[in-house]
This record gives C-alpha cells, sequence and structure tokens, in this order.
C-alpha cells in the first residue's frame, strides 16, 4: 500500500511527459544556447533549445553531442530539429532563435541529465545537471566555511613589500567532473602578470602556493568565467564558486528566478573586501569603468575627442577623475572599498593621460575618413605633440607613486616617470627598476651581478630564479632538435620572400605560420597544435615559421626549439611586405599551400585547432 503511491508518482514522471524551464546545475562560459524544455518520451529525448547570439552571425551543433544521465551512461544525438548538425545556424537580426536536439531515450529512473558537444570540439556548448524532476537545484557551502564579518570604516591594510608565499585554495560548489580538471591563475605582480595551472580534484577543491611581495589582485579563471579577488605574502585566500548561480544570473530564462546564493564566496584575506566588490561588481564598473559592447560604441568614444588640443583633452580627462572621485565617495561602500576605487581611479586617469595623442589620432583619421590610411595617421601622430610639463599634473595624485598602487592591476604607464614626477624614489620607481630586469629576462638574457643588484631586495630573489630558469634554457635548447634555421638575403623583396620559400618545397604540403615572440595568440595557436602536428606526421606536411625584427632575436633563438619545423627570420621590411602584399592586418596569419605550390587557404588571427587541422587534411590529401 506504501509503494504503490511512490510508484505511480515515478511513472506519472517518467512517462513521460514535458520538464518546463529545467534549472541546471552550471553552464560553460558561452551562455549562447539555453534548455527551455526537456521532452523525455519511450522512443526519444528532445532538448528544447533557445539560442541567444549576435544577429546575423552563426552557431553550430556538433554531431558528436550526447547527452550523460546521473548514472554516468551516456545517450547520443540523433538528429536536429530546425538545425543541422555540424553546419552554421545563422541568428535572425533578433539574435534570438529556437531549434530541438533529438538524443536516444532515457531510462525511468533518470533524474538529471548534462549536454555536451565533447571535449574534442572547440569552445564546446555543455549545459550540466539539467533537472529532471521539477525540483530546485540546492547548493551546500562547506562545514568549515565562515562568512566573513565586515568592518565598514576599515581601511585597507597598509603595504608592506617583502618576498613571501601567499596560499590560495578554493572548491566549485556542485562540481561535475566534466567542468573542467583545472583552473587558471591571473597574479598581477607590479612587473608583469604570471600564470598558474591548479588543478581540481575530484570533489571540485584547488589549491596553491605562489609568490607574493605585497598584496596582489588575482583573476581565478574556469568555466564559471573570471573572478577577481587579493592573495598577500603569508595570508590565505579562499574562493568558492557556485556555477548554478552564475548560470542563473547570466541566464535569459532564469534570470528573475530566486538567488541559488551568492555567485562566489570568499574566505581569508580580505574576504569582505573580495565579497563586496563581488558582489557590486557591476554597479562598480558603471562608477570607474569605461567598456564598449560594439565598435561602434568605441569610435562615439573616439570622436568625443575631435578637433581638441591635448590641453583641452587632459582638462577634460582631469573634471572626468574628479566626477568620478565624487561618484565614488556618494557610495555606501566600506572605507576600504571606496579607498580601492580611489586608487584605481587615479591610475586610471594615469593611463588615459598617456593615451591623449592616440586618441586625438583617432578621432582626426574618423573624422577624415583614414582609418584603413596607416601612413596618414602616423604622419598625422607625428605632428601632435605634448606640451612642455603636460604630465606634470600627476604629481598631485598621491597613489601613482605609493605602495597602495599595488592594489590595482593598472600597469606601468611610462619608465621615464622622473621628469613628471619630480623625483626618481619611492614605490614606483622600485617597480620600474624590477620590471626593466624582469623585461630583460623575458627576452631570454639573464641577469649579471651588477643588473640583479640594481632590483630592489624585495624582488631580487624572485629574479635570480627566473635569470637562472633562462640559463638553463638555453643549455636545454643546444640539445634539442626537430626544428631548423634558413636564411632569406635580406635583398630580396617582401612580395617574394613567400614564393621563394614556397620554391624550396614542391611537392609537399605547406603551413605557413606569420608569428611573433610577443604574438599571445600566436603561442596559443602552436601549443595547441603540437599534439595535431603529432597526429599527422606522417602527412608530409612542411610548416615554415616566419617572423620579423619586431620580435627580438634572443628571445626567437629560446623559442623556436619547441616549433618543430623551419624557422625564417626576416628584416621588418621583408615581413610587412609579406601582410602588405597578402592583405593580412596582424599576426598569427597562416597560408595553407597544397603540393603544387598555390596557396589555397589563408587564415588571420587563431580560430580555433579544429578548424587548423581540416584545412592541413586538405592540403595533404
Amino acid at each position: 500500500m506504501l509503494l504503490l503511491p511512490v510508484m505511480t508518482a515515478c511513472n506519472s514522471f517518467n512517462n513521460r511527459g514535458l520538464i518546463d524551464n529545467p534549472q541546471v546545475v552550471g553552464r560553460s562560459s558561452d551562455n549562447s544556447i539555453e534548455v527551455e524544455m526537456v521532452e523525455v518520451t519511450d522512443t526519444a529525448t528532445v532538448l528544447h533549445i533557445k539560442a541567444y547570439y549576435y544577429p546575423n552571425q552563426w552557431i553550430k551543433i556538433a554531431s558528436s553531442s550526447f547527452l550523460r544521465d546521473n548514472h554516468g551512461n551516456m545517450y547520443a544525438i540523433v538528429a536536429g530539429d530546425g538545425i543541422e548538425l555540424n553546419e552554421e545556424f545563422w541568428m535572425p537580426e533578433s539574435g534570438e532563435a529556437a531549434f530541438n536536439l533529438i538524443f536516444q531515450p532515457i531510462p525511468s529512473d533518470v533524474t538529471s541529465i548534462d549536454f555536451s558537444e565533447g571535449d574534442e570540439v572547440e569552445g564546446a556548448f555543455k549545459v550540466w545537471g539539467i533537472q529532471l524532476t521539477g525540483k530546485p537545484v540546492t547548493v551546500e557551502l562547506p562545514k568549515e566555511y565562515k562568512q566573513p564579518v565586515a568592518d565598514p570604516a576599515a581601511p585597507l591594510p597598509a603595504v608592506t613589500v617583502k618576498a613571501g608565499t601567499a596560499h590560495l585554495n578554493g572548491q566549485i560548489l556542485n562540481y561535475v567532473p566534466d567542468m573542467g580538471k583545472e583552473i587558471e591563475l591571473y597574479i598581477y605582480y607590479p612587473f608583469t602578470t604570471a600564470s598558474v595551472t591548479v588543478a581540481i580534484d575530484k570533489e571540485g577543491k584547488f589549491a596553491t602556493d605562489v609568490e607574493a611581495f605585497s598584496p596582489h589582485p588575482v583573476t581565478v579563471h574556469s568555466f564559471a568565467g573570471s573572478i577577481q579577488c587579493f592573495i598577500a605574502p603569508d595570508e590565505t585566500t579562499t574562493v568558492l564558486i557556485n556555477p548554478t548561480e552564475i548560470a542563473r544570473q547570466k541566464s535569459h530564462l532564469h534570470k528573475d528566478d530566486p538567488a541559488r546564493g551568492k555567485a562566489v564566496y570568499f574566505g581569508g584575506f580580505l574576504a569582505a573586501l573580495n565579497q563586496e566588490m563581488e558582489d557590486n561588481h557591476t554597479d562598480i564598473q558603471r562608477i570607474i569603468g569605461q567598456s564598449y559592447n560594439t565598435r561602434q560604441e568605441y569610435y562615439d568614444f573616439l570622436r568625443s575627442f575631435t578637433d581638441k588640443s591635448l590641453i583641452q583633452v587632459r582638462e577634460m580627462m582631469l573634471k572626468q577623475h574628479a566626477d568620478r572621485d565624487a561618484a565614488i565617495d556618494a557610495t555606501t561602500y566600506s572605507t576600504a572599498c571606496k579607498e580601492l576605487l580611489h586608487i584605481t581611479n587615479d591610475l586610471n586617469f594615469s593611463e588615459e593621460l598617456g593615451n591623449a595623442r592616440s586618441y586625438v589620432t583617432y578621432a582626426y583619421a574618423l573624422k577624415h575618413n583614414l582609418m584603413d590610411d596607416r601612413d596618414a595617421m602616423n604622419n598625422y601622430s607625428r605632428s601632435v605633440t605634448y606640451p612642455p610639463g603636460y604630465f606634470d599634473v600627476l604629481r598631485q595624485f598621491k597613489y601613482i607613486n605609493s605602495p597602495e598602487r599595488c592594489y590595482s592591476n593598472v600597469g606601468l604607464r611610462d619608465v621615464n616617470a622622473k621628469e613628471y614626477l619630480g623625483t626618481d624614489k619611492g614605490y614606483y620607481f622600485d617597480v620600474i627598476a624590477a620590471a626593466l630586469a624582469y623585461a630583460q629576462i623575458t627576452k631570454f638574457q639573464p641577469l649579471d651581478s651588477a643588473q640583479l643588484a640594481a632590483v630592489p631586495e624585495a624582488y631580487r630573489a624572485y629574479m635570480q630564479k627566473e635569470s637562472d630558469k633562462v640559463v638553463a634554457t638555453i643549455e636545454a635548447n643546444k640539445a634539442k632538435g626537430g626544428y631548423e634555421v634558413k636564411e632569406i638575403s635580406p635583398d630580396v623583396d617582401g612580395k617574394d620572400v613567400l614564393p621563394q620559400i614556397i620554391a624550396q618545397y614542391l611537392g609537399k604540403p605547406i603551413m605557413i605560420d606569420i608569428w611573433a615572440t610577443w604574438c599571445g595568440p600566436c603561442l596559443t595557436a602552436n601549443k595547441a597544435l603540437a599534439p595535431v602536428k603529432e597526429e599527422l606526421k606522417d602527412r608530409g606536411i612542411v610548416y615554415v615559421f616566419i617572423t620579423g625584427e619586431t620580435s627580438p632575436k634572443e628571445t626567437w633563438n629560446a623559442m623556436i626549439p619547441d616549433l618543430h619545423g623551419v624557422h625564417y627570420y626576416l628584416t621588418d621590411k621583408q615581413w610587412n611586405g609579406i601582410l602588405s602584399t597578402y592583405q593580412s592586418n596582424g599576426v598569427p596569419t597562416y597560408f595553407y599551400v597544397d603540393k603544387t605550390g598555390k596557396i589555397v587557404d589563408k587564415q588571420v588571427g587563431y580560430g580555433g585547432v579544429g578548424s587548423m587541422k581540416n584545412r592541413l587534411l586538405e592540403i595533404s590529401k
């Protein structure tokens, strides 16, 4: 008698019906698709999808897509209804669309499912914990977590510059292993930004120790997006990420649902400030930030500088700075939060003032339709000169040369600051000394004893360690193979460089990579392509790497042993000649050449390893 109602309820749910607007545990950072309804029958499981994306742009659903139930069983996609699998689906002017995805049927005891395009798909859509019971998702905090107690009158902690170790730990709540095996931690040191990869264990927990020299802003980046907080020497920072609430906040279908807790919970060092900044992120950005969602918005910003002198621009920026300071003071934020925002406002002003000539130049180019005429823009820019004493105004901003600037991730503006700050002493100049030493190290030039002695003591051991790494890398590279350096005469015109190189490899497919040592997307692409090159090693593809003089020779020599292929170091005139001849506006630029020596495809920018692999397969048939 007691079992019958339970069995009836289960059969009623699974026989099978519709689940409208199901809640989810989390979504991948691409929020372009949402599950509006799940239709469960004895013959199929259908996800009714609402898509939200830029008008007249496309999305795609891979045929490798599948469902995984709460028991770990997988169900393949059968077809699309209103969308062709693996085909570009173009969004209408509204930026909204609907279609269905049809999968194999799921058993009657399944209570939740995950949707995934699979790990092999670049930027795959993933939705975890799609609830089939109609019940809300629960979010539980670890028992040891304690809500930070804030003192709204407490100032930012005084800054002590010293070398030490900061500890960061955290957890992804309601963790599903498919959410990823690691997070990326970006640490904003005053002289560089460092990245650290941190493993996530099976419970969603992560922890790492990193070097620190003062309080530093950090970004914790995961599938759920980016989270800001602070670390400091000999301090512990805790970050609890709640993908369920993050998904709700970003959802079109569930944004008005009750909150599932906070998006992020903080503990440890500056926990209350971290929480306050996170909880008020949108409002804070409105007060101190300047963002542009479209190119048109950015162009409108640039047009505000039309026909203005640099003195007029400075006065306009000073007024904006004062208005932001007043807006900060008018908030009800804590004393520490207000101080942090004032620091950021001062440093943003310094950054923007240094961009004044560039803004005036772009405004001129927009007015006279010269945005595509780089020579005309450069000529005009040279005619715009800063008046004497233009930057002396920075002397009135107390955070420019104070240790408190370490709380901001705004970088160094000018290593020649002595002239307009009227001194060469203070925190800012210590950081400049460290930055110059670190810049030399990144060019694969080790520091000698005199250069090391010039580094402020707090940063010296770190620079010694990084310099020693360079020495070890240089020695290790001497034993590496798999790469070859060839030369092109500097007398060869840039337009003739590629034909001369291609002629050497007739009968073989070629991928030509125009890259630079300082180009982040270039390095990302080369790292991602390494396993593909190994997979396709029997196809006889020749990989040619070309760079120019903007890449320091020492840095280039140190990096190419890890880029298997043929390397050319050209003059800037030759390198720019290639980009001009083949109408490319930057790096990376890839040329795909078939066995006859014909360039069959050109790709500007890194668009994902999947598209590159397809091109390599095509030219190596």
